[in-house]
Order: structure tokens, then C-alpha cells, then sequence
């Protein structure tokens, strides 16, 4: 029941209007929430998370956005397939943005198998946020804040990148459950 009580949660999140993102309040309960996000990407910043892409190898274009409180957060743009990486590494974004997207957390850690991110290169196996804000050539006196805005998908279409639909990725298999508790 309380996994349910999670994805229940999360659903009613997903479905409610975006509020500005100044106006989330603090703390793990804030994950899931739509805002709403207005500022500047910061060009040629962008950072590369293996990702699967039109049924391939592919990447996860993050971006970090300066907003107007010189503020910088995270913005999971969404998926590019890996030929198209070279081009996204040297984007010119130009001019002030507003974005609405979920608030994510990623405080993930890596797999047994999963190997290191590779700063140097730009290639993130897995999400190490501040880890991430700390390899940017951030501004002046801007105050990274570790958390990620995930774009919603638009419609069928859209340029690259394309943003993929926000998951949970909460495992609720009580059969699964059952058996594990029956063979302990």
C-alpha cells in the first residue's frame, strides 16, 4: 500500500498545473512537481547521459540554465542518437527561455556493472548531479542548485532533442515480492 500511495502521489503531481519554480517548497517531496523555469542556457555546456535513442545508443542532452536570480539548475532536454552528439556539443543557444518541465532529484549511484563517468570526455553513465554542475564553466557568483528540470514530450515531431515522458522507475511487483519473502 505505501509504494501505491507513492504512485498515486506522483500521478496527482504529474497532472496538476506547473508552479514557478521559485515556488516549490524544499525537501524530497518536491520531486515530481511541474514548474515552470525562465532563464538563459548556458552555450556549449551541455553535459551527455547514455541514454537509448530512436531504438539505439543515444544520449541525454542536459543543459545547465542560468536563471534570473543567477541561479543554475539542470535541464533534461531530452534524447539525441548518438550520431547527432557532435552537433549538439557545440550548440549556440541564444536568448532567455521558459520552460516547463518535472522536477527531478537524481540521486542515483552507480550500478555493479555501470562504468565511471568519463568527465573529461563528457559521457555520464549515470547521474551524478553535483558532479555534473561542478564540470561547468558556470558565471560569476552563480550558485549551482543540484536538482534537474525534465522538458515534457511535445508532440510527435518535435526536433531534437526529444523529451521522454517522466517514470517513476518504482519497481511494484508483489509477486516478485512474495517469492523473495517465501525463499527467505
Amino acid at each position: 500500500h505505501w509504494k501505491e500511495g507513492l504512485l498515486a502521489d506522483i500521478d496527482d503531481k504529474l497532472a496538476r498545473p506547473a508552479i514557478p519554480f521559485t515556488a516549490v517548497p524544499p525537501g524530497n517531496t518536491a520531486e515530481f512537481t511541474k514548474v515552470t523555469v525562465t532563464g538563459t542556457y548556458l552555450p556549449g555546456e551541455s553535459r551527455f547521459v547514455m541514454a537509448t535513442s530512436e531504438g539505439g545508443a543515444g544520449w541525454q542532452v542536459v543543459t545547465p540554465l542560468v536563471m534570473d536570480n543567477n541561479h543554475v539548475l539542470l535541464v533534461d532536454r531530452g534524447t539525441i542518437p548518438d550520431r547527432d552528439r557532435p552537433a549538439f556539443q557545440s550548440e549556440k543557444l541564444a536568448g532567455p527561455v521558459e520552460i516547463t518541465g518535472i522536477l527531478r532529484l537524481r540521486r542515483d549511484s552507480p550500478g555493479t556493472f555501470t562504468p565511471a563517468n568519463d568527465v573529461s570526455d563528457n559521457r555520464w553513465y549515470w547521474w551524478d548531479v553535483p558532479a555534473m554542475l561542478a564540470s561547468v564553466e558556470l558565471p560569476q557568483g552563480a550558485n549551482p542548485v543540484a536538482v534537474v528540470v525534465q522538458l515534457l514530450p511535445g508532440p510527435s515531431g518535435t526536433p531534437l532533442p526529444r523529451p521522454q515522458p517522466p517514470s517513476a522507475n518504482l519497481a511494484n511487483n508483489h509477486l516478485g515480492y512474495a517469492l523473495t519473502w517465501f525463499g527467505f
